[in-house]
């Protein structure tokens, strides 16, 4: 079986009571992959320049540059490993591995980084596990709507259908597991919480509709990326402080509209007025949308949602200011 020398300390807690291991540290490979090695070949290799990109309880991310002794070559990569974590849990890296390597390699270097290899040791009879990946990029905010075009946010949705297409759910929709490389393209990272999917998406995601019902749309997975993403209008709007559901925004409603509001601000004719104009007007936008979204095929709406159609140039709800 193949291994991996690395002669740096990634994070071994140096604060033990015992001295820390010396390095290099030697891992058994448990996976078998071609990309570093062949089997029954012992290999040498560096990790350096390494900086933590994440720590949690169960395990810590490094970016790094891996140095192969042999060749002189080098190549960035990401180093994930609980050498040091608080809670390890080897049976995850194992997990992992097994959707990068086995179930899910077809998407490596297209929708998922290139998988080098799952390595274990043992160290204070702890077992440790030490993953490597291909070096994607940097991983985006998705709090920050301004630094994601449309067309970045498509791409990400697309991630998740092909993973769903594979007959698998990610189950950890998160920026941190979404990276950008320096092409603007985009990866799905951290496969360690996924599990066999069968997608019963029944509805396309038409960008700019309303929000339809997370039931109506069939998978909570995709739903709950496509609410992040700010695909759709809310499905409840801001009424004068009321979240009024879309389906009761309808025409010849809007005194009902009216009547949701507090008295203390309809205390003179002129805001009764302007509380009934602004009814008006707030059915008139819903009914503008639904209208135009009504026209939209069959054959589009109803179909798995990786065609997104552009739809309405604004995610802004018609509400009154």
């Amino acid at each position: 079986m193949s291994k991996l020398l690395l002669s740096c300390h990634l994070g071994i807690n140096h604060e033990l009571e015992r001295d820390p291991p010396s390095a290099p540290f030697v891992f058994q490979r448990v996976t078998q992959t071609a990309d570093l090695s062949t089997p029954a070949v012992t290999l040498s290799y560096h990790i350096d320049k390494v900086s933590e990109i994440y720590e949690g309880d169960h395990n810590t991310v490094y970016r790094a540059l891996l140095l192969g002794h042999e060749s002189g070559g080098q190549r960035s990569i990401v180093l994930k490993t609980d050498v040091n974590a608080r809670y390890p849990r080897s049976a995850m890296f194992s997990q992992e591995a097994l959707r990068y390597e086995k179930d899910l390699t077809r998407l490596q270097g297209t929708h998922i980084p290139c998988f080098y290899g799952l390595f274990q040791a043992t160290m204070y009879d702890k077992l440790v596990s030490v993953l490597l990946l291909e070096d994607c990029g940097e991983s985006i905010n998705l709090h920050d709507h301004k630094s994601l075009s449309h067309s970045d946010k498509v791409q990400i949705f697309k991630l998740f259908t092909k993973l769903h297409g594979s007959r698998f759910a990610h189950h950890d929709f998160a920026g941190r597991n979404i990276v950008k490389n320096q092409d603007g393209k985009f990866f799905l990272l951290d496969l360690e919480h996924s599990t066999p999917h069968k997608c019963e998406a029944r509805l396309t995601v038409l960008f700019g509709d309303f929000a339809p019902g997370r039931e109506a749309f069939g998978c909570p997975e995709l739903y709950d990326v496509a609410i992040a993403l700010d695909f759709w209008l809310p499905a409840n709007l801001n009424f004068y402080g009321s979240y009024v559901p879309v389906g009761a925004i309808q025409e010849g409603k809007s005194r009902d509209l009216v009547a949701l509001i507090p008295s203390h601000m309809l205390r003179t004719q002129e805001d009764r007025d302007n509380a009934l104009r602004h009814a008006e007007e707030m059915i008139e936008d819903v009914q503008g949308i639904q209208k135009q979204f009504a026209m939209v095929p069959d054959e589009q709406r109803y179909s798995h949602p990786s065609y997104i159609p552009k739809g309405r140039s604004t995610s802004k709800p018609p509400a009154p200011a």
